[in-house]
């Protein structure tokens, strides 16, 4: 082969080798969570999704009504994404795309939704037709719901509890000791996520005679 035949296919080969390189990575999978998914994890599930070609780092999305602009926006090294704030019940989406070590983003993946949806708290302790009497104290206790980063109790003497006593718990706290209360009475209480729905109520009968 002449030396003129042999420069002209190592100029070819170069440029191969350069289109390779500038490529974009591909667009992600989605995994977790689906529409059907309603369990809200501590404080959120976290979302997954399957690794790129050519990607460094991901940019997640989410949103409750469009991605202009998305509500949240998170930028990893990871597969996975996790929300710190608890968000309202309701349908939400979300979308991913790769990005590589030049900054190039790749396209999004499609749109995955997701319906959340927080459940009420149980109540454990004192149920419908209970009496505690004195000296026991008025102590309103109720099971973790799923999601919750604290609670608030409702409690009064009005069935409907329009004009109740609230009280807001700390941190994952799921019990509140009322003050002592000077007259026998009917109390009815209900609790529930700071953000999410309330139990169903509960009416019990306090005798104290303090």
């Amino acid at each position: 082969m002449s030396r003129r035949h042999l420069r002209v296919a190592t100029v070819v080969t170069a440029l191969t080798v350069l289109s390779l390189v500038a490529a974009a990575p591909s667009f992600a999978v989605l995994g977790v969570p689906i529409a059907t998914t309603t369990t809200t994890g501590s404080p959120m599930p976290a979302f997954s999704w399957t690794a790129v070609n050519g990607a460094v780092k991901y940019e997640f999305q989410i949103t409750d009504s469009a991605f202009n602009p998305p509500r949240y926006t998170i930028t990893t090294r990871n597969t996975r994404a996790t929300l710190t704030i608890a968000e309202k019940d309701g349908n939400w989406q979300w979308r991913v795309r790769g990005i590589d070590s030049a900054g190039n983003p790749g396209p999004w993946s499609d749109v995955q939704s997701w319906d959340k949806l927080t459940p009420a708290p149980e109540p454990a302790a004192p149920l419908n037709g209970d009496v505690v009497a004195y000296p026991t104290p008025l102590v309103f206790s109720w099971n973790v719901a799923d999601g919750a980063s604290k609670y608030k109790v409702k409690w009064g003497d009005d069935p409907t509890l329009s004009a109740a006593a609230i009280f807001i718990s700390r941190f994952l706290i799921t019990r509140y000791v009322t003050s002592c209360l000077r007259r026998e009475r009917r109390i009815s209480w209900i609790s529930r996520t700071v953000r999410p729905r309330y139990s169903e109520t509960i009416s019990v009968r306090f005798a104290c005679s303090c």
